[in-house]
């Protein structure tokens, strides 16, 4: 499992990520999961960052983007299930 951990206009934040990320809040709430988009900008240099690129202590910003519609249904999330049980997630889709 990865993960990174930023604070934000005074706002924790947890990113956990494998292939794909959920993003979890100060007190661990899931505050957004796939298959909604979640992408992360170096807010040092304005560079869309790859999962493979996310350092600990980079200055980031996290931005999420509604998925197509035709991924809103029960199957669209089910098939992250396996990916997210690995980070650990085990419950329902959370969308922003």
């Amino acid at each position: 499992m990865c993960g990174i951990s930023s604070t934000v206009s005074k706002k924790s934040k947890h990113l956990d990520f494998l292939e794909h990320m959920f993003v979890t809040d100060a007190d661990g709430n899931v505050v957004i999961t796939v298959p909604d988009i979640v992408s992360i900008v170096d807010t040092d240099t304005y560079t869309p960052l790859t999962n493979d690129q996310i350092r600990a202590g980079q200055n980031v910003v996290v931005m999420t983007i509604p998925c197509a519609e035709m991924w809103n249904i029960p199957e669209g999330y089910d098939c992250f299930r396996d990916i997210l049980g690995k980070l650990g997630y085990k419950g329902e889709r959370v969308t922003y």
